[in-house]
């Protein structure tokens, strides 16, 4: 049997295998588990959320800005909101 076929790993899932990665130094792969989760399960706030904080993390501040933003405005009671408005200054 091909497990690699017949696993089928839910949000949930590459949810977690993002934070894996970022617990190993790995943050490219963590940003496509991330995606992979937000394709999934596009309501996803914290995959949303972490996935800005791993582009803030590596510098790239555009990407951050534009995920951080997309994800405040779909999720503006989410916990993580006022964390994204200290770290923007706002």
């Amino acid at each position: 049997m091909n497990y690699r076929a017949a696993i089928k790993p839910d949000a949930t899932s590459w949810f977690h295998v993002a934070i894996a990665y970022i617990s190993l130094g790995r943050p490219a792969e963590a940003i496509k588990a991330y995606e992979q989760t937000l394709a999934q399960d596009p309501n996803h706030a914290f995959a949303m959320f972490d996935l800005g904080g791993t582009y803030w993390n590596l510098g790239d501040r555009e990407k951050a800005l534009e995920v951080w933003l997309k994800a405040c405005k779909r999720f503006p009671e989410n916990e993580n909101v006022g964390s994204v408005m200290a770290c923007l200054g706002w």
